[in-house]
């Protein structure tokens, strides 16, 4: 029994490798293994990981935003507000110059694959809300590699990705423990609400200040103030493992 199991791993051993780039990516049925023990991301670069987490994230939000909301008026983030959403889901900075392009519209031209921007000027998701995997987006990210480089070998060098400050940042880091943000008092400081407020702001009034992009009549809690009608955002697992809390209040999470 010993001998035949030996001779079993050899022959394993001895398996020849795969065509991977003959791989049908849309095919692949275990994106872990498509053969050979062999990963589909088994040539991803830095790069690659960073556009995989800007579909997966912009998906997420343009879902959970309506889910949010739920506001038949409101079927989408604008263009326009896209930084300010980001911002508030993931309590990260969205620049377009991180990642090569001159704005918004260039950052979702990137991953048109999985986002796309209405005749509205509305952010929708070309993805279902509800997957049994998240699977599609490493397959998504591979073929836009494999078109990549084809294009850069035929001599394309507008289709090099750009990447610098927060796109590269953001990618090293949000495997990184989060750590509560906590914003310092000092006098004349008025600390953003969404609730009811008693200290004074900057100017004296009551309230907390800030950019409302959906103006005094979205949300159920406000506040006074410009900051008034501003909808929190309530989301719910598995978005909780990228979102904190915002200055250091109660977690926009509900358990599942």
């Amino acid at each position: 029994e010993e001998e035949e199991e030996e001779q079993e791993e050899k022959e394993e051993e001895q398996e020849e490798t795969i065509d991977f780039d003959a791989i049908d990516v849309f095919g692949a049925e275990d994106i872990l293994n498509v053969g050979s023990n062999t990963p589909l991301f088994k040539d991803f670069e830095f790069e690659d990981w960073v556009m995989l987490s800007l579909r997966c994230e912009l998906h997420l939000m343009v879902h959970a935003f309506r889910k949010d909301v739920d506001d038949p008026d409101r079927l989408g983030i604008r263009l326009e507000h896209l930084a300010y959403y980001y911002s508030r889901y993931f309590r990260e900075t969205l620049n377009p110059k991180d990642y090569g392009v001159e704005d918004f519209k260039g950052i979702v031209d990137l991953v048109s694959d999985s986002i796309r921007v209405t005749a509205d000027s509305l952010l929708q998701s070309k993805l279902d809300s509800e997957m049994e995997t998240l699977s599609v987006f490493v397959k998504l990210t591979e073929e836009a590699r494999r078109h990549r480089g084809l294009c850069i070998a035929l001599g394309d060098d507008d289709a090099k990705l750009k990447l610098s400050g927060g796109a590269v940042q953001g990618q090293r880091s949000q495997h990184a423990p989060r750590k509560p943000y906590h914003q310092p008092r000092h006098k004349g400081f008025q600390q953003q609400s969404f609730g009811k407020v008693g200290q004074k702001g900057h100017h004296g009034s009551k309230g907390g200040h800030g950019f409302a992009p959906y103006g005094a009549n979205g949300g159920k809690a406000g506040g006074k103030g410009p900051w008034k009608g501003v909808q929190q955002p309530v989301v719910s697992a598995p978005f909780a493992a990228r979102i904190v809390a915002p200055h250091g209040r109660t977690p926009m999470v509900l358990a599942s």
